[in-house]
């Protein structure tokens, strides 16, 4: 879906259809995470950080390359390409306005092949993303959630154990008719004589 197609689905309906909102965030899906993962293979690598307008710029622009193909689900080599086609696009934009040390990548090539496989691994989860096939993922998340609350239980283990319970007696209520007098609760434990009082004679 080309932009002018997307335009003048807007202009004929007179409101954002559901299709330009969906592509509108894929691609803004698609330029954060890639602007993200620009600046810090940049920092990481040259140790220079770029300035806010370097990176609302490149941003700007991956989300209107992006845009018109959007609205459908991509394949997997495009998105490949368009992952690293970003990450270069931002090592060379980024390269133009921070001039770091070029010496810094003989010693630093681990950290480029950690960022060539944090492309394609950006890649692979927007393209299951967008085709709904996040299955995998959410097991493993939900397995990371587990070990750190086993490791937080671990290294803070009284943290909510001291937990005071308050039990509730319930007494009885002592109005209506069953309420005792005075009287019968203090003979309630007293031994009670039957017959005549004692030293009078009986009567023959």
């Amino acid at each position: 879906m080309t932009t002018s197609t997307v335009v003048s689905r807007v202009r004929r309906s007179g409101s954002v259809p559901s299709t330009v909102r969906v592509a509108a965030a894929r691609a803004g899906v698609f330029s954060v995470a890639g602007t993200v993962l620009a600046v810090a293979g940049h920092h990481v690598v040259f140790d220079v950080s770029p300035s806010w307008a370097a990176r609302g710029i490149l941003a700007g622009f991956l989300f209107a390359v992006a845009l018109p193909g959007a609205a459908q689900p991509s394949s997997a080599v495009r998105q490949l390409v368009l992952g690293f086609g970003a990450q270069g696009l931002g090592v060379c934009w980024f390269t133009a306005n921070t001039a770091p040390a070029y010496e810094r990548l003989s010693s630093a090539w681990p950290m480029v092949l950690a960022h060539v496989a944090m492309t394609a691994l950006l890649a692979h989860l927007l393209h299951g993303a967008q085709d709904g096939r996040l299955a995998l993922f959410r097991v493993v998340a939900a397995e990371l959630r587990s070990l750190c609350a086993w490791l937080w239980s671990l290294l803070f283990p009284r943290v909510g154990a001291d937990v005071t319970v308050v039990e509730h007696v319930i007494m009885p209520d002592p109005s209506g008719p069953a309420r005792a007098s005075p009287r019968a609760v203090a003979l309630a434990d007293c031994l009670v004589r039957r017959g005549p009082p004692s030293g009078v004679p009986l009567a023959a």
